[in-house]
């Protein structure tokens, strides 16, 4: 047993034996334990959960992201619900790993770990004579590789969010490893430009947002970190505010040999022509994923004004069977409810990035020197 393990074994039985003491044994020591535990940090918890008709498995594992109040992704579920966030892009991506050949799935440019959780929470089909229609469905389509048993990698450079990524994961059960790294076309260290608008406009592009303060990260490309982790994926989703075209140029060789089904953000006027360039020779086809599908091939990637956009590029054109099990998944988004609330975490629970920040004493409210 690891030392995490050991750790997290410690800290359960130690929960279970504080709560079956009596209330009154609980409240003599209640003080003690804030005090070890520490001040508690306030949290919005969202809960994700597919209902399945009686006698059959849901699609999706349960998830919850639990993460700081002002972080947006978590904001936007709860304003859009799962099936108006990314709409088009989230049962695409879902689809994809019932319809990808085995591999591990990279999720670049991560966040809070939305994409690269449901992918650790996707449940395979069940076997031919169980399950229901989307099974079957699935089945027709997919079934080429499994999900079951896939790795999973999030990268994310923004510390803090980064942080919320690995407590989502621990809070939900999910075995989501979390790379805290920025992803581009080279390796070693790369200036992250925090944006003001939000953190998930943040960004290696020094021109794509105004910025309010920057730190340097870890930098790698992919087909360095697949070298160094002997990794072939099957699945890459990219959303890097700006910098798509460098992460796929630093996938190139990658990308070449395991011929990877691959979702990319395109923004307005930010990769026009860069992705065609970046992707030219690899014999990729290219879908606008702005409506339900069947939908028509692409001949090049141009995002649309007034928004951001995905596309899909895959490594073969898409059948009816494919588009098939998107529209499944499509389904079981709209059946999904976002529970939400606030909670209260002790701050020794948590990573040390997602404690508040104390607040700076002003020059003038400083206290005077002894003496003076």
């Amino acid at each position: 047993m690891g030392m995490a393990n050991i750790r997290k074994a410690v800290r359960d039985g130690a929960r279970a034996a504080y709560r079956s003491l009596p209330e009154g044994g609980r409240d003599r020591l209640r003080p003690v334990v804030n005090r070890q535990l520490g001040p508690k940090v306030p949290m919005r918890r969202l809960g994700i959960v597919q209902s399945a008709p009686p006698g059959l498995r849901p699609a999706l594992r349960p998830v919850v992201i639990e993460a700081p109040d002002d972080l947006y992704i978590p904001k936007a579920l709860v304003k859009r619900g799962l099936a108006g966030y990314e709409p088009f892009a989230l049962e695409t991506y879902l689809a994809l790993l019932d319809i990808a050949g085995p591999g591990v799935v990279l999720d670049i440019g991560a966040n809070v770990g939305l994409y690269g959780l449901l992918a650790c929470a996707h449940e395979p089909p069940d076997e031919p004579g169980a399950g229901g229609l989307l099974d079957r469905i699935r089945r027709g389509a997919g079934g080429r590789g499994s999900s079951k048993g896939r790795t999973v990698y999030s990268f994310e450079p923004t510390p803090r969010v980064a942080a919320a990524a690995r407590r989502s994961a621990a809070v939900s059960g999910l075995p989501l490893r979390v790379e805290e790294a920025g992803v581009g076309e080279s390796v070693g260290p790369v200036t992250l430009y925090l944006s003001d608008t939000s953190d998930a406009s943040n960004s290696l592009n020094p021109t794509f947002r105004h910025a309010v303060d920057k730190v340097v990260v870890p930098g790698t490309t992919v087909d360095a970190f697949c070298a160094r982790r002997g990794r072939r994926p099957a699945v890459i989703k990219i959303d890097t505010e700006s910098t798509e075209p460098a992460v796929l140029r630093g996938a190139r060789a990658t990308i070449a040999r395991d011929r990877p089904w691959i979702m990319a953000e395109v923004l307005p006027g930010r990769s026009e022509g860069e992705i065609d360039a970046a992707m030219n020779g690899l014999g990729y086809v290219y879908y606008h994923l702005t409506g339900p599908g069947p939908i028509e091939e692409s001949a090049h990637v141009v995002g649309r004004r007034g928004g951001a956009d995905m596309y899909l590029l895959a490594p073969r054109p898409m059948t009816d069977e494919d588009w098939q099990v998107v529209a499944a998944w499509r389904g079981v988004l709209d059946g999904i409810a976002i529970e939400h609330r606030q909670v209260r975490v002790p701050g020794r629970l948590l990573d040390d990035a997602l404690l508040p920040v104390p607040a700076q004493t002003s020059p003038r409210s400083a206290p005077a020197p002894a003496g003076s």
